[in-house]
């Protein structure tokens, strides 16, 4: 699993349209520094968001939330699952929209795809 999130993720950590070898010094800088874009804040939730989706059917029921996320399957269920999406399963983009994933600061999301991450390993 984190090596597949590590191939996913990684061509976004630099946040670069181009190779940093064609970039001037200080641009190199500026360009490193700059924010995700909602595309790059979409993609790298959705690889997560695949992850968590174990039977791979395209959306989250509370057994896949609450492994995610350290949740119990009832709390799961009360608190996300049934408020946010319908017939007890939360698709991508309902559940991207319910956590705000595009004005979520780039630090809070890298933040919270580690945590998810770990507790996907654990």
């Amino acid at each position: 699993i984190m090596a597949k999130l590590s191939s996913t993720l990684a061509p976004m950590s630099t946040h670069s349209p181009r190779p940093p070898s064609t970039l001037a010094a200080g641009e190199a800088a500026a360009e490193a520094t700059k924010p995700y874009s909602v595309e790059d804040k979409r993609a790298k939730f959705r690889a997560v968001f695949d992850l968590m989706d174990t039977n791979k059917n395209g959306s989250l029921d509370a057994n896949e939330v609450a492994a995610a996320t350290g949740m119990t399957v009832e709390q799961a269920e009360g608190s996300f699952v049934n408020s946010v999406g319908s017939d007890g399963k939360v698709t991508f983009q309902q559940y991207a929209q319910a956590i705000g994933i595009d004005a979520m600061p780039d630090d809070k999301l890298d933040q919270m795809v580690a945590d998810i991450m770990a507790k996907l390993s654990s």
